[in-house]
């Protein structure tokens, strides 16, 4: 966990799920949101990799 730079916490066991959930969110969505981007792009006309190199300082941000 410190090599990512995270922190370690202590969380209730009867917030696990949500602890879980914001963790999957956090880790996952950026990735789908990123394909989705990409898939409208191409939807545009642009293919995928001119559109992530036109993308990445947004995604980088």
């Amino acid at each position: 966990m410190h090599l990512l730079g995270g922190e370690p916490l202590t969380v209730d066991a009867a917030c696990w799920p949500l602890y879980h959930t914001a963790a999957v969110m956090a880790c996952n969505y950026h990735a789908v949101l990123v394909d989705a981007a990409l898939d409208l792009m191409e939807s545009a006309g642009i293919g995928r990799y001119p559109a992530l190199h036109a993308l990445a300082p947004l995604i980088r941000a």
